[in-house]
């Protein structure tokens, strides 16, 4: 890490690295700014304490993988752009309030909640075969 040395403050040169403050009072460091590309980030990162309880397994991870009705539905190039228009939004939560109106996201979260969250009657179905 670098460290400015000069008792004048630095000149913005959008870099990530804290100034010495010419304050001599001031005994705790500027903060540092890491642009979110730089730091991988986990799943643990985007959760709460309350959402810890919406994980969802590996294996119905791995079920939806393997789903060929998923696969069918993102082969469809509208909905690839949909959802990489909301995957690239600023407001992600506008996004999706506006991608739950289209029909094919519609179809895209009803088949993958079937996979993820099966209800009694599609369980007894499965195991007909």
């Amino acid at each position: 890490m670098f460290l400015n040395t000069d008792a004048q403050p630095a000149e913005s040169d959008n870099s990530c690295h804290p100034i010495k403050e010419s304050d001599p009072v001031s005994s705790s460091p500027t903060p540092v700014t890491v642009s979110s590309a730089e730091q991988p980030w986990i799943v643990e990162d985007l959760l709460d304490e309350d959402s810890h309880t919406d994980k969802v397994p590996l294996q119905k991870l791995q079920q939806l993988g393997d789903s060929e009705a998923l696969e069918g539905l993102l082969r469809n190039p509208h909905l690839r752009q949909l959802m990489m228009s909301v995957d690239s939004a600023e407001n992600k939560a506008k996004a999706m309030k506006d991608a739950m109106q289209e029909p094919l996201f519609v179809e895209l979260a009803d088949q993958c909640l079937k996979i993820i969250e099966p209800t009694e009657t599609e369980n007894d179905d499965d195991d007909e075969y």
